[in-house]
């Protein structure tokens, strides 16, 4: 990768750290970094373009959110592989999931109803609560 082709005149209103992160994409795609390749260090790259380090690492940042990069601390950072899906659910993995989230769903409707009812006694002018709401 040769950062000089990166150019450093700004006339572009674009962040500068999404340009660099455009710039390394770029590269990715058009196949001129393969996956693993390492990319060089932020703060060597912050050298080379004459930028702040934060700009470059902010790059990073950008490039490991889109999943385009993986970075490991200590170890820098290199183009990411091809990701592989993730396999699917076991059907009962999947049923206790929908289990779960229907018991979640009474248990919320249930505070809800609670602190509908009990809410006007709350006010120390108010009269007693009525008598535990639970069937």
């Amino acid at each position: 990768m040769d950062p000089t082709e990166l150019q450093a005149e700004r006339i572009d209103p674009t962040p500068f750290h999404i340009e660099i992160a455009n710039f390394i994409q770029h590269k990715i795609t058009a196949g001129s970094l393969r996956p693993g390749y390492p990319l060089p260090s932020a703060r060597d790259l912050a050298f080379l373009l004459h930028v702040g380090y934060t700009t470059v690492a902010r790059a990073y940042r950008e490039l490991q959110r889109r999943g385009v990069i993986d970075t490991i601390v200590g170890s820098g950072a290199c183009v990411a592989g091809p990701k592989s899906p993730s396999p699917p659910l076991q059907p009962e993995v999947e049923a206790a999931l929908r289990h779960g989230y229907a018991v979640l769903r009474r248990a919320n409707r249930y505070w809800i109803d609670l602190l509908r009812t009990t809410a006007p006694y709350c006010h120390p002018q108010a009269a007693a609560p009525p008598s535990d709401p639970r069937p």
